[in-house]
């Protein structure tokens, strides 16, 4: 059995070799915006147990997730600023 459109099959095949950093963005995107959301949303769950079973307040819970989010912005800020400045190379 012939396949039909063998060129168009190969040309779509190496139009996504060359874009493959694209797809790895993509999905690194993806990743990450279900972590974070996850992350900030499940943090409610574990604050009745996590304060009982180490004796901290929930208040001193609260702090240490604000403290992650607030990490995450600086660093997120500062990354964005040093690949602005250096650049992204393609792959070879």
């Amino acid at each position: 059995m012939e396949r039909k459109n063998d060129k168009e099959g190969d040309f779509m095949l190496s139009w996504l070799k060359s874009k493959y950093y694209w797809v790895i963005v993509i999905t690194m995107m993806l990743v990450f915006c279900a972590y974070g959301g996850l992350a900030n949303n499940l943090s409610s769950i574990f604050i009745i147990p996590v304060t009982e079973d180490l004796g901290m307040s929930r208040g001193e819970f609260a702090f240490a997730v604000s403290v992650r989010s607030m990490t995450l912005f600086i660093f997120m800020s500062i990354s964005g600023i040093a690949f602005r400045k250096f650049g992204v190379k393609a792959p070879a």
